[in-house]
Protein backbone atom coordinates (compact mmCIF):
# COMPACT_ATOMS: atom_id res chain seq x y z
CA UNK A 1 0.00 0.00 0.00
CA UNK A 2 1.38 3.48 -0.85
CA UNK A 3 1.13 6.79 1.23
CA UNK A 4 1.37 9.97 -0.72
CA UNK A 5 2.24 13.13 0.72
CA UNK A 6 0.60 15.90 0.01
CA UNK A 7 1.96 19.42 0.07
CA UNK A 8 0.82 23.23 -0.40
CA UNK A 9 2.01 25.94 -2.94
CA UNK A 10 3.57 28.88 -0.82
CA UNK A 11 4.27 32.57 -1.52
CA UNK A 12 6.49 34.42 1.19
CA UNK A 13 6.72 31.39 2.97
CA UNK A 14 2.59 30.82 3.37
CA UNK A 15 0.46 28.52 1.95
CA UNK A 16 -1.86 29.56 -0.47
CA UNK A 17 -4.87 26.62 0.21
CA UNK A 18 -4.53 27.48 3.89
CA UNK A 19 -4.68 31.26 3.27
CA UNK A 20 -8.22 30.53 1.06
CA UNK A 21 -9.66 28.34 3.22
CA UNK A 22 -8.92 30.59 6.25
CA UNK A 23 -12.80 31.48 6.27
CA UNK A 24 -14.21 28.88 5.16
CA UNK A 25 -13.18 25.90 8.14
CA UNK A 26 -16.32 23.32 6.58
CA UNK A 27 -14.45 22.84 3.16
CA UNK A 28 -10.97 22.62 4.92
CA UNK A 29 -12.11 19.75 6.96
CA UNK A 30 -14.11 18.07 3.72
CA UNK A 31 -10.52 18.59 1.99
CA UNK A 32 -8.72 16.89 4.94
CA UNK A 33 -11.24 14.24 4.44
CA UNK A 34 -10.91 13.66 1.09
CA UNK A 35 -6.83 13.74 1.34
CA UNK A 36 -6.50 11.46 4.01
CA UNK A 37 -8.43 8.77 1.63
CA UNK A 38 -6.44 9.49 -1.11
CA UNK A 39 -2.78 8.89 0.58
CA UNK A 40 -3.61 5.10 0.65
CA UNK A 41 -5.13 4.60 -2.78
CA UNK A 42 -3.08 4.04 -5.75
CA UNK A 43 -3.15 6.10 -8.95
CA UNK A 44 -5.22 6.48 -10.81
CA UNK A 45 -7.53 7.49 -7.95
CA UNK A 46 -11.02 6.90 -8.76
CA UNK A 47 -12.76 10.47 -10.70
CA UNK A 48 -15.15 11.08 -8.03
CA UNK A 49 -11.60 12.19 -5.94
CA UNK A 50 -9.17 13.78 -8.41
CA UNK A 51 -9.15 13.46 -11.85
CA UNK A 52 -7.03 15.18 -14.86
CA UNK A 53 -7.92 18.90 -15.90
CA UNK A 54 -8.43 19.27 -19.61
CA UNK A 55 -5.61 21.39 -20.67
CA UNK A 56 -5.43 22.37 -24.42
CA UNK A 57 -3.99 19.64 -26.57
CA UNK A 58 -0.75 21.35 -26.88
CA UNK A 59 -0.36 21.92 -23.33
CA UNK A 60 2.65 19.95 -21.73
CA UNK A 61 1.99 19.53 -18.46
CA UNK A 62 -0.92 17.54 -16.29
CA UNK A 63 -2.57 19.22 -13.84
CA UNK A 64 -5.36 17.41 -12.00
CA UNK A 65 -8.64 18.71 -9.70
CA UNK A 66 -10.14 17.38 -6.35
CA UNK A 67 -13.65 18.81 -6.23
CA UNK A 68 -15.31 19.28 -2.86
CA UNK A 69 -18.97 20.47 -2.63
CA UNK A 70 -20.06 22.97 -0.26
CA UNK A 71 -23.45 24.88 0.43
CA UNK A 72 -24.34 24.42 -2.96
CA UNK A 73 -20.66 25.65 -4.77
CA UNK A 74 -18.30 23.61 -5.73
CA UNK A 75 -14.76 24.17 -4.99
CA UNK A 76 -11.79 23.00 -7.27
CA UNK A 77 -8.52 22.41 -6.22
CA UNK A 78 -6.17 22.19 -8.88
CA UNK A 79 -2.70 20.63 -8.27
CA UNK A 80 -0.03 18.20 -9.88
CA UNK A 81 2.04 15.61 -9.24
CA UNK A 82 5.73 16.72 -8.00
CA UNK A 83 8.27 17.67 -7.18
CA UNK A 84 8.87 13.49 -6.73
CA UNK A 85 6.36 10.58 -7.75
CA UNK A 86 4.48 10.16 -4.61
CA UNK A 87 4.27 14.25 -4.10
CA UNK A 88 1.19 15.75 -4.87
CA UNK A 89 1.28 19.66 -4.86
CA UNK A 90 -2.42 22.06 -4.44
CA UNK A 91 -1.16 24.95 -6.44
CA UNK A 92 -4.84 26.71 -6.99
CA UNK A 93 -8.28 26.92 -5.71
CA UNK A 94 -11.29 28.24 -7.15
CA UNK A 95 -14.85 27.99 -7.47
CA UNK A 96 -16.97 26.95 -9.87
CA UNK A 97 -19.99 29.24 -11.62
CA UNK A 98 -21.79 27.61 -14.48
CA UNK A 99 -19.43 25.15 -15.22
CA UNK A 100 -16.02 27.50 -15.41
CA UNK A 101 -13.70 28.51 -13.14
CA UNK A 102 -12.94 31.78 -11.81
CA UNK A 103 -11.03 33.84 -14.29
CA UNK A 104 -7.28 33.30 -13.59
CA UNK A 105 -7.21 29.92 -11.63
CA UNK A 106 -5.23 27.75 -14.64
CA UNK A 107 -3.03 30.18 -15.40
CA UNK A 108 -1.82 30.04 -11.79
CA UNK A 109 -1.69 26.64 -11.13
CA UNK A 110 0.14 26.19 -14.33
CA UNK A 111 2.55 29.05 -13.77
CA UNK A 112 2.69 27.71 -9.96
CA UNK A 113 3.68 24.23 -10.96
CA UNK A 114 7.01 24.94 -13.26
CA UNK A 115 8.31 26.24 -9.88
CA UNK A 116 8.05 23.27 -7.32
CA UNK A 117 10.61 21.28 -9.26
CA UNK A 118 13.39 22.27 -6.38
CA UNK A 119 11.22 22.13 -2.94
CA UNK A 120 11.63 25.43 -2.51
CA UNK A 121 7.96 26.59 -2.97
CA UNK A 122 5.91 24.16 -1.24
CA UNK A 123 5.41 22.90 2.08
CA UNK A 124 3.39 20.08 3.49
CA UNK A 125 -0.24 19.93 4.02
CA UNK A 126 -1.33 20.53 7.49
CA UNK A 127 -4.08 18.14 8.46
CA UNK A 128 -6.10 19.49 10.80
CA UNK A 129 -6.16 17.63 14.17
Amino acid sequence: MSVWNFYDFCEESRSVITAELANLPEVKDKLDSILLKLRVMRPPWPPTFCKQYKLPKKARETLLEIRVDHLKVEYRFLGCFGPTPHAFTLLAMGTERDFKLKAGVVARARRRSHLITDWRDIREHQFND
